[in-house]
């Protein structure tokens, strides 16, 4: 599982970067599309923050600047591609200026940072639909 993570993580970081965020979740629909959504019995067996675990420890192979928005979207495709209906949302403060993103599944937020609620959502990706 790393190294299809560390693969679509590459693939995902320079879509992202070249083509942009839209053709990046473009992309991953389309890579789910049609697939039975069951997780294999060992990954069904792990809590949502046990899967996001698993998927933070294909990144530290990486030569690649890990960054939260690509985390949300690799996160985003997996949770979807194994059942667990997972939103991804990115946030936004002006003043001083950040921005976040993350995922929320079943009311549990995932990559979540200390003063999460003070961002505007400025983007919200719902889980997949077939």
């Amino acid at each position: 599982m790393t190294l299809r993570i560390a693969i679509l993580y590459t693939i995902c970081f320079l879509l992202n970067r070249c083509s942009g965020l839209a053709r990046a979740v473009a992309f991953l629909r389309w890579l789910g599309r049609g697939k039975e959504r069951v997780a294999p019995k060992k990954v069904a067996a792990l809590s949502h923050a046990e899967l996001w675990q698993r998927l933070s420890q294909g990144y530290r192979w990486l030569p690649l600047p890990v960054q939260c928005l690509e985390q949300a979207l690799i996160g985003w495709y997996y949770f979807n591609r194994y059942g667990r209906a997972a939103e991804m949302k990115i946030g936004l403060r002006l003043h001083p200026l950040y921005s976040h993103a993350w995922l929320e599944c079943d009311g549990e937020v995932l990559g979540g940072i200390p003063g999460l609620e003070l961002l505007e959502v400025m983007a919200d990706y719902p889980p997949w639909q077939d």
